[in-house]
């Protein structure tokens, strides 16, 4: 009875939100407040006591004062896309080492009449130009009007060293995406873009980048800045900084109060190649991004970075993505108090899922770091994209809305993919929506939170695991739904409760060491003894194979082998052969 909405379809997610908020009875209302702003509705639809927010701020004392003290914040919104892996030759046989039957890079049964018959492309492969296509036009459609647009990486298929032409196939491939980018989001500036985090298939070999010294320009990073720029999709002034290291600063919209740091993660993979040498600080970039940090702290504004790698590990296979010195180097900045206190927010690519990662020792008023979906479906997802909402005036995130395609649907001749809203940050966590009214943003610490109420809800079952686990894959079964217990499956109560809080233990951003630390509490202590897997080892070649191998090693250390065993017919998330061998 604090509140009601005059929408009636959405008073069960209204009285949701009631019953998680806690506190006083101001606090619970306003919470019943964000959760109708996040399904749109405007904060009018609510029915409240005589003398409104006023008459309980005063019933709750300092802590409803305290709510109503902090100004209204100043709405903006940006689209944040990721891995589309646009493949110029799906449905095109003889295209992948020469394999003459082969249309796709990755499903060697996939016929090219099969191809035909799905024009934006089909799960597992990476997809044609009509499917990124059909992307930017529905994100650039989403209401809220954004002001800016994002892409952390992945232009390129998959193995582009199996392009006819590597360098010509690959430059061609990066034009179309960014092209196509600048063109659907005519109205923006090319300062509006924030497009040059280069993914691993971003190069004509997969994973590789040859280190210049520092303050050298890379023959590949300037041909690459040639190309956005020449597209509308980087400004001048910002490619001769991409040439030298493949990161730069921007703006964040028309925040002048916000900056935005764009990183080459790719530097710091345990796949990169070439191996050697391994610098301790490749293209100077810790020092710059230290040095941008320091700056910006000093003249009291806020930071977003930006990257496709994210440090920390995947939870595929979970295997490490960084090497551990640079990990260790990354964490020591950014956790840093002064340093790590303007960070707003942390945006990541590369692990083709929903996800967030937690910072051990962040300052508190740390921005979280999440980790997005592709639009690819390679790796058995259905194409997604973000819409983040945030104040100009602080930088502070605010929301985030994914918006999704099932591209298993049916479509006709002549049908176009039907792009909707699939959930909300805000409506889905409590947590997260407590953090905007607490701190005025979403942070780090929020997040922690999150992670313990999901730990919680897979006890109980609940709305919100389902809900991530839901969303994890984009509406796809996983390993990690696989482990719900309300999943019926052959695997044991205990087996998922291992799983599932190993998984929470890579949420942490850490080393591999760290992981292993906290995932041995959860194992069966005897196989992760026998033949522990490290940085070194665990990538003896590249591609699905090595990731394949990871994860039934990870499965070793919480499963019997009668489990094991049934795997691919209990969690349907299994890697398909891979055409190319």
């Amino acid at each position: 009875g604090v509140c009601a909405c005059r929408a009636p379809t959405r008073v069960a997610g209204c009285d949701r939100h009631l019953r998680g908020a806690g506190g006083g009875m101001a606090r619970r209302l306003l919470h019943c407040s964000v959760a109708l702003a996040s399904l749109g509705l405007p904060c009018a639809g609510l029915t409240t006591l005589d003398g409104g927010i006023d008459a309980f701020a005063a019933a709750d004392g300092d802590d409803g004062r305290r709510l109503q003290a902090r100004p209204e914040p100043e709405r903006r919104f940006l689209v944040w896309l990721s891995d589309v892996h646009m493949d110029p030759f799906y449905g095109v046989a003889g295209q992948y080492n020469n394999n003459s039957a082969a249309v796709c890079s990755r499903l060697k049964e996939l016929s090219k009449e099969e191809a035909d018959a799905h024009p934006y492309g089909v799960l597992p492969c990476d997809p044609p130009h009509l499917l990124w296509r059909s992307a930017l036009q529905a994100a650039r459609a989403v209401p809220g009007g954004a002001e800016l647009a994002i892409f952390t990486g992945d232009f390129v298929r998959h193995k582009p060293s199996a392009f006819p032409d590597p360098w010509n196939n690959t430059t061609h491939a990066i034009r179309l995406v960014s092209d196509s980018m600048a063109e659907t989001f005519g109205g923006l500036a090319p300062e509006r873009f924030v497009v040059g985090a280069l993914g691993n298939d971003d190069s004509t070999a997969n994973y590789h980048l040859a280190i210049e010294p520092e303050g050298k320009t890379s023959p590949w990073l300037s041909h690459v800045a040639s190309i956005l720029r020449g597209g509308g999709s980087m400004p001048a002034e910002r490619s001769e900084r991409f040439g030298a290291g493949g990161f730069f600063e921007a703006q964040l919209g028309d925040a002048e109060q916000v900056r935005i740091l764009s990183l080459n993660t790719l530097i710091y993979s345990t796949k990169h190649k070439p191996a050697d040498p391994k610098p301790k600080d490749p293209f100077g970039q810790f020092a710059w991004l230290r040095e941008r940090l320091a700056d910006a702290a000093r003249s009291k504004v806020g930071v977003w970075i930006v990257g496709h790698i994210p440090p920390g590990l995947e939870t595929f296979g979970y295997t490490p993505l960084w090497r551990k010195p640079y990990v260790e180097s990354y964490l020591a900045i950014i956790q840093n108090p002064t340093l790590g206190a303007v960070i707003r927010a942390q945006l990541f690519g590369h692990v083709h899922a929903d996800e967030f990662r937690v910072l051990p020792e962040a300052p508190p008023t740390a921005g979280p770091m999440l980790l997005t979906g592709a639009v690819s479906p390679v790796f058995e997802s259905n194409p997604s994209f973000r819409l983040l909402e945030y104040d100009r005036v602080t930088g502070n995130l605010l929301n985030v809305k994914v918006f999704w395609a099932d591209l298993t649907a049916n479509l006709t001749a002549g049908q176009g993919l039907a792009w909707k809203f699939g959930y909300d940050f805000l409506g889905a966590y409590p947590s997260l929506s407590a953090a905007i009214q607490k701190d005025g943003g979403l942070t780090n610490q929020a997040f922690m939170s999150l992670r313990s109420d999901l730990r919680s809800s897979w006890a109980a079952s609940g709305e919100q695991w389902q809900t991530y686990t839901a969303w994890y894959k984009t509406q796809r079964a996983s390993d990690l739904s696989c482990a719900s217990r309300h999943q019926r499956s052959g695997l044991s109560d205990e087996t998922k409760w291992r799983f599932t809080e190993m998984y929470l233990c890579a949420l942490t951003v850490g080393t591999h060491k760290d992981f292993v630390d906290c995932a041995y509490n959860y194992s069966k202590r005897a196989i992760v003894e026998q033949e522990p897997l490290d940085e070194d080892t665990l990538h003896p070649k590249l591609g699905v194979e090595a990731f394949s191998g990871a994860r039934e090693h990870h499965w070793g250390s919480v499963a019997s082998s009668r489990e094991r065993g049934a795997l691919a017919k209990d969690c349907g998330h299994v890697l398909h052969a891979v055409a190319t061998g």
